[in-house]
């Protein structure tokens, strides 16, 4: 998974999904000047800091 301001991968915080854990796909997604949060249906969430994906790291 790939977490950026822009739609391609050439920008933001790459992260390794196991494949169990997004075969349901995406719960909900949250957006905040902090970061983004990113829900499964499983129950499991990732938090990743703005500053990781943000221009000028």
């Amino acid at each position: 998974m790939v977490i950026g301001r822009y739609p391609g991968p050439s920008y933001g915080h790459w992260l390794d999904v196991d494949t169990a854990l997004g075969a349901e796909g995406i719960e909900s997604t949250t957006w905040t000047e902090s970061g983004v949060r990113v829900r499964f249906p499983a129950g499991h969430e990732v938090f990743v800091p703005a500053r990781y994906f943000l221009g000028g790291r």
